[in-house]
């Protein structure tokens, strides 16, 4: 039922008040009580589309995710031709819940309605990637490149290792060493990069280089869990397993990684972590790791229960 004059006004209002209120929780760290708002004014004024977003940043903020998604779903039922909505639902989709393919449907749908954003085809290339569709996926990198109206260094740097990890996916390595190299020299402090590249070395064999490049990465982030991890694949790889483990016992017990070694290990065996490079890899890999955590991790039932 529609309002009019003064009691729409007083609808307005009474919503905006609670907007308010939700913002101003939200900054205090107060999510319930904001959540309880912004619910408030979406009661009065269902089809304001920032107040449901506020609500599904919110649900996020608090670990509700199944929310966040019911609440996406609403917003489309209302707004089911706005391509920006679409393209949210699926970032959603890709970052919190890992499904990929209906990230990537998502990502369609933004596309259809909008063919003239490079972010829609070039993310549903990124999902196509995490769904092993590689192929696929420099498809789109190609296409949303031919959208891009003006390239900062931060776009470049972003096709640049997407297309890399696509082409590391397909064993095409010089290819993918020449993207990595490309992203190196835009952004010299990325210590990403340089694990990508150590990662490619090793796949191809070359592992005094790939040990160079890691021990690049390290210098830009000390301790990083991701870099170590990829780093012991190396010695899978090289057929070094003893090394690796002993590598990955180190610095457990030096408690100077910015992650928990035992944790991190097995959320990238699950695909929590490292989601990129980790489907590729070989069976030598994935039982260095399992070595690990039998051996290391006395707890990995428990810590397996946490990550479900």
């Amino acid at each position: 039922m529609s309002l009019s004059g003064g009691k729409q006004d007083s609808h307005i209002d009474a919503a905006e008040s609670h907007y308010a209120k939700a913002s101003q929780f939200e900054r205090e760290g107060k999510y319930p009580e904001a959540l309880a708002e912004i619910s408030s004014a979406i009661e009065l004024l269902p089809t304001i589309d920032h107040y449901r977003y506020t609500k599904i940043r919110l649900l996020q903020l608090v670990g509700r995710k199944a929310s966040a998604l019911e609440e996406y779903n609403k917003l489309l039922e209302i707004f089911p031709n706005d391509p920006g909505a679409h393209f949210s639902k699926g970032y959603f989709l890709y970052m919190k819940t890992k499904d990929y393919e209906g990230a990537r449907d998502e990502f369609s749908k933004a596309e259809g309605l909008n063919p003239n954003k490079w972010e829609y085809p070039f993310w549903r290339g990124k999902a196509l990637s995490l769904l092993g569709d590689y192929d696929e996926a420099l498809k789109e990198f190609e296409r949303a490149k031919g959208l891009v109206a003006v390239f900062s260094n931060l776009i470049r740097n972003d096709f640049a290792l997407s297309k890399g990890v696509a082409l590391l996916g397909l064993a095409r390595y010089p290819q993918a060493l020449s993207e990595f190299d490309r992203a190196a020299e835009i952004f010299q402090d990325d210590f990403t990069t340089f694990t990508y590249k150590g990662y490619a070395l090793a796949k191809m064999g070359k592992f005094a280089e790939s040990e160079t490049e890691f021990r690049k990465a390290l210098n830009i982030r000390p301790g990083s869990a991701l870099v170590y991890f990829n780093y012991a694949k190396l010695f899978a790889l090289s057929g070094k397993e003893e090394e690796g483990l002993k590598m990955l016992m180190a610095l457990q017990n030096s408690g100077e990684t910015d992650q928990d070694v035992c944790k991190f290990v097995l959320a990238a065996l699950s695909g929590e972590k490292d989601r990129d490079l980790g489907q590729m890899m070989n069976r030598e890999e994935r039982a260095l790791f399992e070595s690990f955590l039998k051996g290391c991790c006395p707890h990995v039932g428990d810590l397996e229960e946490q990550n479900r």
